[in-house]
């Protein structure tokens, strides 16, 4: 009768915790930002306003990205542009990936 030694258990290898708090900083303010300002840009919120200038503010960086070639800048609802409604959906999209990522257990 031979002895077996246990069979190694593989690590999992945990995410870093600056890793975490950036991912869910990043989530959270493209998730409550981008759906606020197209939501102000729908109910033709004045630019001149203070709401409007703060979420315009934050969220001018995702908004740019696609407004650059002119090409979306067609308004669809309100004040709302085709800029507004793909910036959401691509910055959304890459923050709910980015989430999922956190709880993927990788082995080492």
């Amino acid at each position: 009768m031979a002895l077996r030694l246990p069979a190694a258990r593989a690590s999992v290898r945990r995410v870093s915790r600056t890793r975490r708090t950036l991912t869910v900083l990043f989530a959270a303010a493209v998730l409550v930002i981008l759906p606020l300002r197209l939501m102000l840009a729908v109910l033709s919120v004045a630019t001149w306003t203070a709401a409007w200038r703060l979420i315009d503010t934050l969220s001018a960086p995702f908004v740019l990205l696609f407004q650059i070639g002119g090409l979306l800048d067609t308004q669809i609802v309100g004040k709302a542009q085709v800029a507004d409604f793909a910036a959401l959906i691509v910055f959304a999209g890459l923050a709910t990936y980015l989430l999922a990522l956190l709880t993927v257990r990788r082995l080492a």
